[in-house]
């Protein structure tokens, strides 16, 4: 069997240009690691509380400049990150990574917290130079829920794990 002949109403992925930092800014590269429960997802949002949002604000103080976020990916409210990549533009000479790093962390901590800051690529973007996401689902298959567990997995009552349902899991990882 041979391929179907390309389309010419088939386009391949999009080129997205990446505009490098303005004058008298630098890149910069965050890795976040957030608990999502009390947030109402990533983006800034004027009257709920964000990750984005909070991060925009403490990036401000900071900095003493109003920052714009680019972010790998997205998240919906409640949502946990342990390895969230965020770029932005700042003022040229303004960031020394481990000092902004406790600086942020001193304002946002325990909920959002900063791993790591790097200077970045002037080309590099969050969102489109990303080469991959991983997300990780966990499920709690017990009689009664854990209580230490609740912001992070999802309780499905029942008897604990089956031969079944270990090969069910499997599966999932492995398609």
């Amino acid at each position: 069997m041979t391929d179907p002949p390309e389309s010419p109403d088939v386009a391949g992925p999009a080129e997205v240009r990446i505009d490098p930092p303005v004058g008298g800014f630098d890149r910069c590269r965050l890795t976040l690691a957030y608990d999502g429960s009390g947030f109402r997802g990533f983006a800034p949002n004027a009257g709920v509380r964000t990750v984005g949002g909070e991060l925009s604000t403490a990036l401000a103080k900071v900095l003493g400049t109003e920052i714009e976020l680019a972010v790998a990916g997205r998240t919906d409210a409640g949502v946990h990150a342990r390895g969230q990549v965020v770029s932005f533009d700042a003022p040229s000479g303004s960031v020394e990574p481990v000092e902004l790093r406790r600086s942020l962390n001193s304002l946002l901590g325990p909920s959002i917290v900063v791993r790591e800051v790097q200077p970045a690529a002037a080309d590099f973007h969050a969102r489109f130079s990303a080469r991959w996401r991983r997300y990780r689902y966990r499920l709690l298959t017990a009689e009664v829920p854990d209580p230490f567990l609740g912001a992070t997995t999802w309780w499905m009552p029942g008897p604990g794990p089956s031969p079944h349902g270990r090969r069910r899991a499997r599966a999932c990882r492995n398609p």
